[in-house]
């Protein structure tokens, strides 16, 4: 996160620079709700994971990671290159032979277990 940014903004902007992609928040209906003027009241993630990073410039650390479920706005034609889509039917079907089979897939075409997994539950619970 930049200076003085919160968490969604922090996601929205990542995604535009990463991706190419203007992107909203999907809210999530299982969200808590609280109704007051002040304080400023922001989605919350829908996860949050700790990543250990090995990094050869600052050597091991933690990242804290905010999973945002979220959707672009103008579709994705201008997808930047270098990203690949995987369909739904790829995803839960790549998830299946990772969770069934312990069978890790070809890291090179399919995301590892965590992406697919957030993948997976960020169609089925935005459907």
């Amino acid at each position: 996160m930049e200076p003085n940014e919160d968490p969604v903004e922090a996601v929205l902007r990542e995604i535009f620079e990463e991706t190419g992609l203007v992107s909203q928040i999907s809210k999530n209906p299982n969200a808590p709700t609280l109704n007051f003027d002040y304080p400023e009241i922001i989605e919350p993630p829908r996860h949050i994971l700790v990543e250990d990073i090995d990094d050869p410039e600052d050597g091991h650390h933690q990242h804290i990671d905010m999973i945002y479920y979220c959707y672009p706005v103008d579709g994705i034609m201008d997808l930047f290159p270098g990203w690949s889509l995987f369909s739904y039917e790829v995803l839960r079907n790549a998830l299946k032979v990772q969770q069934l089979r312990k069978k890790h897939l070809d890291p090179s075409i399919y995301p590892p277990l965590d992406v697919l997994t957030l993948g997976v539950d960020a169609i089925d619970t935005t459907m």
